[in-house]
């Protein structure tokens, strides 16, 4: 029971809700990090966000969910003699706002006991937030996605794998660059991950790693400086790996603490060094 209301918290899994089943989840997070693209020292960022997420089984095999992030960036430390703070714009100002929202369903394909499989359409977005792209202090690229995805489930003894894999259609917006050519931009993405759950005595232990990468987009050189300097974060093509760590604790049979961490183990267009925690609680009724 326990591991089947591990799973319905968590966004990449094959659980599917039965019919009226739901489950929601709170938390609170942290991501912060102080290099820039080109691996130079900055001044640190942080990204503090409250994590809210509810799915109801709308029928047998099919849920429905939606996750509604609210987002405070900042700089958290301001060294002196150290880029890009302060600046005389609004550049590293602080910024509140909703983050990128997403509403998905999702349909079980297989269960057949050890091996679950499902696939999920969904739609995200945070355009609201277009306005702050061009900040070190950005609260998103204010763009809006299609998102498709395939999630499996196979348990192996005490352990159980997770494999999920995602792509982003992006709904994006015209660039004209410096040379005349337009692009439309952020590009699409793709992504997976791995993961491995078991138990530690009394609590779940969840060990993998997930990565993303931009099917667009150009290197950070001079052609990144041919795009408008409110959209070059979205022109770079930008690829990642990150491991996670999260560890589960029962807090009776409908309920659960979690508390995660993860950090960028490899990049190429982006910031080195990101750092991100976790910690929340979810329920089901």
């Amino acid at each position: 029971m326990w591991m089947c209301i591990l799973a319905a918290a968590h966004a990449e899994s094959a659980w599917v809700l039965e019919p009226d089943g739901k489950v929601v989840y709170g938390g609170v997070g942290l991501s912060t990090f102080a290099t820039g693209v080109s691996g130079g020292e900055r001044d640190r960022q942080y990204r503090a966000r409250i994590d809210t997420y509810g799915a109801i089984g709308l029928r047998e095999g099919l849920q429905l969910s939606v996750d509604v992030p609210f987002v405070r960036t900042g700089v958290l430390v301001d060294h002196e003699g150290v880029s890009p703070c302060p600046s005389s714009s609004d550049y590293c100002d602080p910024v509140t706002t909703v983050g990128e929202l997403g509403v998905h369903l999702r349909r079980r394909v297989l269960d057949t006991g050890p091996v679950r499989l499902a696939v999920d359409l969904g739609a995200r977005s945070d355009q609201w937030n277009a306005g702050t792209r061009s900040r070190w202090v950005n609260a998103g690229q204010g763009a809006s996605s299609l998102v498709g995805s395939a999630v499996g489930d196979a348990v192996l003894g005490p352990v159980t794998l997770t494999a999920w894999w995602r792509y982003g259609l992006v709904i994006g917006r015209p660039v004209t660059r410096e040379d005349g050519l337009v692009e439309w931009l952020p590009p699409d993405w793709t992504g997976g991950g791995l993961h491995a759950a078991f138990p530690v005595g009394p609590v779940w232990l969840t060990l993998g790693g997930n990565g993303l990468t931009r099917l667009g987009g150009v290197d950070f050189d001079e052609d990144w400086n041919l795009y408008p300097a409110e959209d070059r974060w979205s022109a770079l093509q930008y690829r990642e790996v990150r491991a996670e760590a999260k560890v589960s604790i029962p807090l009776g049979e409908s309920a659960g603490l979690h508390l995660s961490a993860g950090r960028l183990v490899w990049v190429e267009n982006g910031p080195e060094g990101i750092w991100d925690g976790g910690a929340g609680v979810h329920r089901s009724f």
